[in-house]
């Protein structure tokens, strides 16, 4: 490396920002639950109406030509579904007062939420069928768009939104409120913001909301021993203290040992991330609080874990490839972690992630969030 040169680690925290007056949705995927697969198949969620003339740019109004547009698609879905012998017309005329079922105007109301009113970066709720099957979390990832080649309606012309998968849960580990919220019969339908909390845990891995910032680490061996969990607290609990050292003021370039770094803790219990964690295979431990603290953690034990080289010349670099925009959270996680790294011992803090890559070694340990590392030019 020449003198111009210094290593960058370059981390992606991949953390949610779930805004205070941000919704979220439950789609039921078809009346009988038969789009669940089609759905997965698709990276795409619609619903049960083929053939829909409409206006992939425009919002149509609520009138009455839009329900008979919604009524000449039931006709087609039911041929489609067996449910008639013969294809029915697709004639939009012949449908002419034939749309006072009280039912199409909730039929109206969900396709206008689903394919013109719900933004990009939405979550999803998609439930399975049966008690023991799993829930499905997305988030809607572009704007409504055309496709002929749905498993369920061969050849015909569906609207739909594409999502990017976020995760799943067994619909019978839920609580008792969020698993009716996804048991109604409603196409499309809003939670109770209450329920935003618990959802969010499901589908990601770190996020913030209302304050509270959350990060995930996971295991995949079933051999998770004392030692391996003392070797990751030590690494948190450094951090965090490191944090609070910087809080305190304590000027770079301290080199602050270990049981420094915690007695500037024990002064700030709430810089202490809460734990919630599982030991089966595969496990995870989910950090928690109303400070920075987690995903500062977790992007460092990222680096750690990655193998990159930590030196006092080391630069890093923070971005958040979960959210649209630059966001201030990133800003404020590479911040607080380049001033850690400024207060940190750096013998002791390269022999916990040397510990922590033992313990990758022994147990699969891992985050969610990504490192990289490349050469950077004169600081």
């Amino acid at each position: 490396m020449s003198a111009n040169e210094h290593n960058v680690i370059e981390i992606d925290i991949a953390t949610r920002i779930i805004a205070d007056d941000e919704d979220m949705y439950v789609i039921r995927p078809g009346a009988s639950f038969s789009l669940y697969d089609d759905f997965q198949r698709e990276d795409a969620i619609f619903l049960d109406f083929p053939d829909l003339p409409l206006s992939l740019e425009k919002k149509p109004k609520a009138t009455v030509a839009l329900r008979e547009i919604v009524a000449r698609s039931i006709e087609i879905r039911d041929w489609r579904l067996g449910k008639r012998s013969s294809e029915p017309s697709r004639d939009q005329a012949d449908y002419k007062g034939k749309a006072s079922n009280r039912r199409i105007g909730a039929y109206v109301g969900a396709i206008q939420r689903l394919y013109y009113d719900l933004p990009i970066g939405a979550v999803l709720i998609i439930p399975s069928k049966t008690y023991i099957g799993d829930v499905l979390f997305a988030e809607i990832s572009g704007p409504v768009e055309r496709r002929k080649a749905v498993r369920a309606y061969p050849g015909e012309d569906m609207m739909v939104r594409p999502v990017r998968w976020l995760g799943r849960k067994q619909k019978a580990s839920l609580s008792p409120a969020l698993r009716g919220a996804v048991g109604r019969p409603t196409p499309v339908m809003q939670i109770e913001r209450s329920l935003r909390e618990e959802v969010a845990k499901a589908a990601f891995k770190q996020f913030v909301f209302q304050g509270i910032n959350s990060t995930k680490v996971f295991t995949t061996s079933q051999d998770f021993s004392t030692l391996d969990d003392f070797n990751i607290q030590l690494f948190n609990n450094y951090v965090a203290g490191l944090l609070a050292a910087e809080e305190a003021s304590v000027q770079p370039g301290a080199e602050l040992h270990i049981q420094q770094a915690l007695a500037f803790l024990r002064e700030r219990r709430d810089l202490v991330p809460e734990l919630d964690q599982s030991i089966s295979s595969p496990g995870f431990q989910r950090i928690y609080n109303d400070h920075i603290a987690p995903l500062v953690i977790g992007a460092l034990m990222t680096a750690a874990l990655s193998g990159a080289a930590f030196a006092q010349t080391t630069e890093i670099r923070v971005r958040n490839s979960a959210m649209l925009k630059k966001d201030p959270c990133a800003v404020q996680v590479e911040e607080r972690a380049r001033n850690s790294m400024r207060l940190a011992h750096f013998d002791e803090f390269k022999e916990m992630c040397e510990a922590l890559k033992e313990t990758k070694k022994e147990t699969g340990l891992n985050t969610s969030m990504h490192a990289s590392t490349h050469k950077g030019g004169k600081k």
